[in-house]
């Protein structure tokens, strides 16, 4: 992952690097454990082919709405949980 700057700033980068890249992976499993392609995503979600796969690849770091328009013809929605660290 490419980092800028020193101690913290450098901390955000990586977990931001590190979360786009989570999200990326999830999206992709969910798509193919449901047997959707990224073609069939692309018209039911109104979200480009090419940029689904950008996403897929961690090249996109898509908008929340970019995000929720995936997920909707998925049969999923965007939610805020707790972390593993604030689970209890």
């Amino acid at each position: 992952p490419r980092t800028v700057g020193h101690g913290a700033e450098r901390v955000v980068v990586v977990a931001a690097f590190d979360t786009r890249f989570a999200l990326a992976s999830e999206l992709m499993q969910l798509r193919k454990q449901m047997n959707v392609t990224q073609k069939q995503l692309a018209t039911a979600s109104g979200i480009n082919q090419a940029d689904i796969s950008r996403i897929e690849r961690g090249e996109l770091n898509p908008t929340v709405l970019t995000v929720a328009r995936l997920l909707r013809p998925l049969g999923r929605r965007l939610s805020i949980v707790p972390t593993e660290r604030h689970a209890a």
